[in-house]
């Protein structure tokens, strides 16, 4: 996700609370702290992740947190954590159990190509914002 997208985002559920109600109602104090950083899961945890996405992402630490790692090689995944994972990140070997995660606000699908569509309408189904480059 770029910063600027991650500001929108940001705006939206300050100005809507973090219960979705309606502008300009106070939020409690529970609220205020969902409304806190993203929580993002990402699947796949390959080249593109490694040279692209976890970097940046990385960048907006003070936005989000890099909360949940997927991928079919479960050494991958572990080596993610360690090295971008915030306090409490999961691995996951099956995207479908990251997607029952009720804390993952959304995901990045940084699979092969084949696998986008499977795992974005998956995503969405339960959910999920999903960001996908790349074809479906």
């Amino acid at each position: 996700m770029k910063p600027r997208a991650l500001s929108c985002i940001m705006k939206m559920r300050e100005k809507r609370g973090a219960g979705g109600g309606p502008p300009g109602k106070e939020n409690t104090e529970k609220e205020k702290r969902r409304m806190g950083k993203l929580k993002i899961g990402f699947i796949g945890c390959g080249g593109i992740a490694n040279d692209k996405h976890f970097p940046g992402m990385a960048s907006q630490g003070d936005r989000v947190d890099m909360y949940a790692f997927c991928d079919i090689i479960p050494e991958r995944a572990e080596e993610a954590r360690a090295k971008y994972g915030c306090q409490g990140a999961k691995v996951f070997t099956d995207y479908r159990e990251l997607l029952q995660d009720p804390d993952i606000f959304a995901v990045h699908v940084l699979t092969p190509n084949v696998k986008h569509c499977e795992i974005s309408v998956a995503a969405m189904v339960e959910g999920k914002h999903v960001m996908c480059e790349n074809p479906m």
